[in-house]
Order: C-alpha cells, then structure tokens, then sequence
C-alpha cells in the first residue's frame, strides 16, 4: 500500500476538514475596488467549493488554483489552506506545503491534523530525522492514534530498521484492532526482520481480516509466494476460484506452485494449459519456472511452452547440462 494513499484515507480528521461539498458551478463575479469584506469571504467560500468540484473530478491542476484564489481572499479559510497544502504535497512542492501548513499553524499550534500533515511532509522530502521528530511527539499526545505508528514504522522500515518498525507496530496493534493493513505492516517488519514466526502470524490474521476481499486475498496469495510458502498460497488461492480462472497470470502462479512445491505434475501442467491458453506469454517468469523444475520434469514443461510458439531460444540442452 502507498503510504500517502493510507494516510489520507485512514485520517477521519482529515475526512472532516478536506469534506467536498456538493455545489454548482456558479459564475464567479468580478472583483472591483468597492467590494466589502463580507463579499471576499463569501467569494474565497465560492472559490473554494470549485476546487473541491475540480478536485473530486479529478482536475488537480484547475483545484489548486481555486484553493490558492480562495486562501488569498481569505487567508481564515483553513479548509482551503489545508488542501492547498495537500496539493502542494501531491505536486512534491514540500516547501511549499510546509509553508502553508506553518501558516495554519500559527493560529492554531496544537492542531494534531496539522502536526500530522509536518511530519508527513517531512517523510515524503526524505527528511526523516524531523519526520521522525514530529511522529514520535504525536504518538506522546495522541496515542490512540495507529495511523501515527503506521506512517512511523513504514519511516523506520524504509530506513532498514525493521526491528524498531516492528516495536513500534506491536505497542499499537490493540489500538488498531481489525485493521488489516496495520496487520500486513506488521508481518512486513517482522519478516525483514526475520521474526519470521511473527511475520505468519500477522499474514494469517489478515488473511482473516480481509476474507471478503479478493483482491487483498490476491495479494496475500503472492506475498506467500514470494516469502517462499507456496502451500499457504496455493491454499489461498483456493478460496477465490473465480478470480484466479479470470485472470492468466494468476492460473500460472497457481501452475508454478503446483509444479515446484507439490507431486501433483499433472495437475500442474493442466494449470499451466489453461494459463497458456488464456494468453500468458511472460518470458521471464516461463524461464524462471523452467529453472525451477525437477530435472525429469523440465523436458515436458519446456515442450507444451515451446509449441505455443514461446521461448524458442532456449537452449534445450542449458538446464539439463546445470542439472548435471
């Protein structure tokens, strides 16, 4: 999960501050010499509702615009502030967001969503000694607050310090209750880590979690696989048949899964049939699945490849001189 994704869309703060309103698009009237300062406020109101609009459309360029208009009409819109800053932010502009976040700040220093935002800033420009900082302190004040030790450890973690990412994570986990990202963050740390007890622990609950999400279950099923479990994922995989029979790549990670890691040959092959069929033609993973045989199966295997018109250039004669 991208952190900036989880972030905005964890924050029920951020929720209530950055709301879109639902408004029509009205003609914006002229500013001149006379106007009150009732009228600028009503018009930074109006500027500032087109670029929720804009930004719900998806427009960001045309919201920033709107919001920059409306703070400049009224800097005591802190709304508009706010998602200017987080504009800013998405454009990379850090400066620029931290100027607008210190600017809402000095009229109200204890603001936590505005803390949060510094500190997230401070992350995503890579300064993460204050990122670190300011999330720490928060964590202090807001301690009922998981998406705090979320976007801390994910700092911790892409420092390489798994084993603090995961202390962090753990003093939360009863805080953030049936969150099933949490619970993946926390089987990421442990894993690199090499807590590797704790890291199938956390996959398993969120498998549990996330039950009813295909995707998620998807997902899942390919970090088993890549963390080198390919029974628990051939396991999960089973629980979504659907989505696996609709996708090609996915019938050819259950295929590899079946050839490598169980004796069921056959049943693998028809797998591997069926992915083919469907228009599976990626030349790195067919090698890789090749590579991986047993030396009495990869003959067969490199066959029904090659008479779909795929991996010609293979060196018949390569993996069977490494297996010697």
């Amino acid at each position: 999960m991208n952190a900036t994704g989880w972030f905005f869309r964890k924050s029920t703060a951020v929720a209530r501050a950055t709301r879109f309103l639902a408004v029509a698009v009205l003609a914006v009237p002229v500013l001149t010499s006379c106007v009150s300062r009732i009228s600028y406020r009503e018009l930074a109101q109006e500027y500032y509702n087109l670029g929720n609009a804009f930004f719900d459309l998806g427009d960001f360029e045309r919201s920033y615009q709107y919001y920059q208009r409306a703070v400049e009409l009224d800097s005591s819109l802190p709304a508009a502030g706010y998602n200017l800053g987080r504009l800013h932010l998405q454009r990379g502009e850090y400066d620029s967001a931290l100027e607008v976040m210190e600017r809402l700040l000095e009229s109200d220093p204890e603001n936590g969503l505005y803390l949060e935002t510094v500190a997230y800033i401070h992350f995503q420009a890579e300064a993460y000694d204050r990122a670190r900082e300011g999330y720490t302190a928060l964590i202090e004040t807001f301690p009922g607050r998981s998406r705090l030790r979320y976007n801390l450890a994910l700092l911790e973690l892409d420092q390489g310090r798994p084993e603090i990412a995961l202390e962090v994570l753990l003093e939360g986990a009863d805080i953030a209750g049936d969150d099933g990202d949490y619970s993946w963050l926390i089987a990421e740390a442990a894993y690199e880590g090499e807590d590797y007890q704790q890291a199938e622990l956390y996959l398993d609950r969120y498998r549990t979690l996330m039950k009813d999400n295909d995707a998620a279950q998807v997902k899942l099923a390919r970090r088993y696989a890549v963390w080198d479990y390919p029974l628990a994922a051939l396991d999960v995989l089973s629980d979504v048949p659907r989505t696996v029979n609709g996708d090609p790549a996915l019938m050819f990670l259950e295929s590899r899964l079946i050839l490598t890691a169980t004796p069921d040959f056959d049943g693998g092959l028809a797998r591997l049939h069926e992915a083919l069929d469907g228009g599976f033609d990626d030349d790195d993973e067919l090698v890789a699945l090749i590579e991986d045989l047993r030396p009495t199966d990869r003959e067969v295997v490199r066959a029904v490849i090659n008479d779909r018109g795929l991996l010609p250039e293979i060196d018949n004669d390569s993996s069977d001189d490494e297996a010697e």
